[in-house]
């Protein structure tokens, strides 16, 4: 974020927002974002809002709890602080001089199995983990978007949380897919699509 003139100073609590909002989280060493400038060079702004699917991130906000007590032993990625931590004598950092060119600490990663943890292994530390999964109603919306020529959309939201629910219950209680998601001709799939 930066700014150079008085006039964007009501745009900095919104900047700063943005700015937060893609913090790499600490499962992730670097994060890439879209940053958009004002032509004039007065504010820059981070141009993506983060969206997750809310299991699969409280599952690797999870992990981090379990990482962080590993990390408190073995301290590899945190190191104790001396207090206090600015002295007034100090001049101030040089970002080109001291942090420009300091390679980023390597993500916090718990070291899953791949025969054990196989089911997670593929998607647990992606950026966007399933979001292109074809099971996942966000993906399928986003296609049904883009289908429209990304102008607005109308969604049948009942339609969809019914079939995902479906799926849900057959992949989670009886280890099977029925395929309300994808509208395969099961059996079931219709007949439940019908009862609607």
């Amino acid at each position: 974020m930066s700014i150079s003139a008085p006039c964007t100073l009501k745009y900095v609590p919104h900047a700063v927002l943005k700015l937060l909002e893609n913090i790499p989280y600490p499962w992730e060493q670097v994060r890439e974002a879209p940053v958009l400038y004002h032509i004039t060079g007065a504010i820059t702004f981070v141009n993506e809002t983060p969206r997750v699917i809310e299991p699969a991130y409280h599952a690797q906000w999870a992990s981090m709890w379990l990482a962080m007590c590993c990390e408190k032993r073995d301290r590899r990625h945190f190191k104790s602080m001396r207090f206090p931590p600015f002295d007034h004598e100090e001049p101030p950092l040089d970002y080109g001089d001291n942090i420009l060119d300091v390679e980023p600490l390597e993500a916090i990663q718990l070291d899953l199995d791949e025969q054990e943890d196989a089911p997670i292994f593929e998607w647990f530390y992606d950026p966007k983990p399933l979001i292109d999964n074809p099971a996942c109603t966000v993906a399928k919306w986003k296609d049904a978007v883009e289908q429209n020529g990304g102008l607005s959309t109308v969604i049948d939201l009942p339609s969809w949380l019914a079939r995902t629910t479906l799926d849900a219950i057959g992949r989670a209680a009886f280890d099977h897919d029925f395929g309300a998601i994808d509208e395969k001709a099961v059996e079931l799939s219709v007949v439940y699509k019908n009862l609607l």
